[in-house]
Formats: structure tokens, sequence, C-alpha cells
């Protein structure tokens, strides 16, 4: 970094020299320009040394060529954002709270600096992209409550997803998914939604949106349907359903492969559907999800059973899936919904979701009847969802065991409630 800033002392002294030799209505150097500044406030940001940006800021001129750009603005935002807690300073959770409030606060007044600046010259230089406000919205989102209220109203104006007004700037994906992001980060789920929706229907902006765009208002779906008061608690697994196939819809049509559903997408739909306790939303989504057929399910006789969809698209289940399938399940307390969702358990095999903690010596057909291969699939390291599928699979067999069932079939579902007890041991440990 020494070498760095002695090479930044030479220009500081070009520049000085440029601007003291300086004569009204006479142009400036050749090779004078502000760019330096961009490329020295991301090193010096990068080398911890946050504390320095402001005073490289106040040094630049007010007027003229060394004059702070919008590049120079949307890298004291970025870099203002990585500023850690001052030397001296503990590294604890209150500490770094407060160093993203006065990041925030400072970012604030460095955006406000641009559009006054932009305003009062009207210069082509000074106009806000996408790239500065995404570094506002990003910094701002960690700060106060009002500092994200802030960035919300400014990013819906600017933007123009309120509807109102034409955007002041051009939407694209890292804007649109960064205020949707703040939306669901401030539990203004609707809005999130609401926001998406005004996207979806703008033809020159619908084209900016990819899976994360979708996902956030997914995952708001998901909120809302925790939350028992409000409105759209009981129609949010519809709604989640609804933009899942709209999704798939889209990916071999206009928006391509950017908006293909994957693993994630899925499990947020699944999670909708439990907290709604919608087993008809639930069914439909394993069934787009893995290319199985939920009615395959209802019968007791051995798997014949092969998935409709390419290896390529098919997303099998995985424990925080299948956990969400069995709670659902075992919460609305029927017979046939849990009879079918123990038989998908069994179809895909015990290995298939507690890969390192199911023994190979446990005789259980689950253990020789595979739906997949025996690799553990993405999902499958977390334990907490792999605990969680324990449990819910305990739940559920308790539960269908007090039913009317073959002798083979109670048997079979003993030594499962056994291995599943053993299973939750080993996770523990």
């Amino acid at each position: 970094m020494d070498r760095i800033r002695a090479i930044w002392s030479e220009f500081k002294r070009y520049e000085s020299t440029a601007i003291s030799d300086h004569k009204d209505g006479e142009p400036y150097p050749e090779h004078s320009s502000v760019s330096p500044y961009v490329p020295y406030i991301d090193l010096e940001s990068r080398y911890g040394n946050g504390e320095r940006l402001l005073d490289i800021f106040s040094s630049m001129a007010s007027s003229g060529p060394f004059a702070p750009d919008k590049m120079v603005y949307t890298a004291m935002m970025n870099g203002l954002s990585k500023r850690k807690p001052m030397r001296g300073e503990s590294e604890v959770a209150t500490d770094r709270e407060e160093c993203f409030v006065r990041n925030a606060e400072d970012v604030g007044q460095i955006w406000a600096s641009m559009v006054q600046r932009g305003a009062t010259r009207r210069d082509e230089k000074l106009e806000v992209d996408s790239y500065a406000l995404v570094a506002l919205l990003r910094t701002l989102s960690k700060g106060s409550v009002a500092h994200q209220q802030y960035a919300i109203d400014v990013g819906t104006r600017y933007l123009g997803l309120d509807g109102q007004k034409d955007s002041l700037v051009e939407l694209d994906t890292r804007s649109l998914n960064a205020i949707l992001e703040l939306c669901n980060k401030t539990a203004q789920y609707d809005l999130c939604i609401q926001h998406l929706k005004n996207v979806i229907t703008s033809p020159s902006q619908r084209r900016q949106i990819n899976k994360s765009s979708v996902d956030c208002a997914l995952e708001a779906y998901a909120f809302l349907a925790s939350i028992p008061t409000s409105t759209s608690s009981h129609t949010s697994s519809e709604e989640s359903l609804k933009l899942l196939r709209w999704m798939l819809q889209e990916a071999y049509s206009s928006l391509g492969p950017k908006i293909l559903p994957d693993r994630r997408t899925y499990n947020l739909c699944l999670l909708t559907s439990w907290r709604c306790k919608d087993w008809k939303s639930a069914t439909d989504i394993f069934e787009i999800m893995t290319g199985l057929k939920m009615a395959h399910f209802d019968g007791a006789a051995e798997f014949q059973i092969k998935s409709s969809k390419p290896d390529k698209t098919r997303v099998d289940m995985d424990a925080q899936s299948m956990g969400y399938l069995l709670r659902l399940a075992t919460e609305i307390k029927d017979p046939g919904y849990l009879h079918s969702s123990l038989r998908i358990f069994e179809y895909y095999g015990v290995p298939h979701f507690f890969p390192t903690t199911a023994s190979p010596n446990d005789n259980h057909p689950s253990l020789r009847r595979q739906g997949t291969t025996d690799q553990p699939t993405e999902g499958h390291s977390n334990n907490y969802y792999q605990f969680t599928l324990a449990n819910g699979l305990q739940g559920a067999l308790v539960a269908h065991l007090g039913g009317n069932m073959s002798k083979d079939e109670r048997e079979r579902y003993k030594k499962l409630l056994m291995m599943c007890k053993s299973i939750k041991e080993k996770l523990k440990s």
C-alpha cells in the first residue's frame, strides 16, 4: 500500500499544479481527469482504510475536470459500505451495528451531495445511474429503520415502481433485486410482491426479472403465510404456486433459462404451502418439482415409478422439502396424506436424506429401494434440515401407526420409527 500511496501523492501534485496553473477560459492539460480516484478509493477500502475515504473526497476540487463525477460518488458509497469498526473498537455485534449506521449516514450524505450537484449543474456526468442507486440501497439496508425506509422510498421513486411517474433510473436486474430484498428485510412483504407484479406487467422492464427476483416474492409469500393477521396468509400458497407456474412458462419462452426454478425456489413454495396447511398446492409443487405423480404413492405395491421430467430439469426431494411435506400431512391429520408422504420418503430412501447417519446394516426396505442415487443432493449436508426432517418423520410415523394398515406395513413402519430415533441421536452428537 505504501507504493500505491506514493504514486497517489504524485498524482495529487500533478492535480494541484494543473489547478493552480489553470487560467479562466483556457483548457486544462490533456490528461486532467478524475478517473484515478475510482481505483484508489477502491484500494483504500479493500485494505481496510475506510476512514481515509472521507478525507480523500473532501480534498477534491468543487469544479473542473478534477471534481467528483458519478463514478467517484459510486466508488465512495461502495467503499464506505465496507467500512469496519475503527481500530480500538471491539468486533462485537453492537459495534458492527453502530458502524453500519455510521456508514449509512455518510453514504446518505454522499448521495445527497451527488443529487444536489446533478440538479444544480445539469451535468450528465452526475446523473444517477443504477450502479449508484444499488450502492445506496445496499448500504442503507444495513442502517437504522429510518435509513432503510429512506432507501425504499428513493428506490421506488427512481426506478418508477410506484406506477405514478416515469423512472429516473433505468431498471436493471441488480437494482430490481436490491429493492425487493430491502422490502423483505423491512417486513414490507406486500410491497415486495407488488413491485414484482408491476415489473412483470411492464413490457420494458420485465426482461430484467431473473430467478432471484421471483425468489424474493416467493419469500415474501412465505413470510405472509406465517402472519395470522395478514389478509394474504390464506392465499399465499395459491399465489406462490401461480408464480411458480409463471416462471416455468417464461423459462421456455421470452425470459429463458435465467428464470428457471431451482431447489430454493421449490422449497420456498413448499414452505408456504406448509404454513398455509394447503395439501393441494403442496402436491402440485411436488409433481412440478420431481415429475412424479402423487397418485402413484397411494397404493401399497412395489415402486415402479419413473419421473416424467428429464434429468436436467428434475429436482429431487431433499431433507428440507421432505420435512415440509411430512409435517404438513401430520398437521392436517389426514390418513391418506400421511400414507402418501411416508411412501414418498420410502421411495427416495433413508440414505438419500441422511447420507452420513444411515447405517447400511439397518434392515429396512427404504434402504434398498431408491428413487434416486445414494449420493446426497444439494442441501443434504445441512444438519438443521436433517434434524427437522427426522422430527417430522417421527411425528408422521407415530400418527400413521395409530391407524389401520397391514401387518407387514406396520412392522415396516415400526422399524423405520426405531431407525428415525437412532438417526436423531446421531445428529445430536
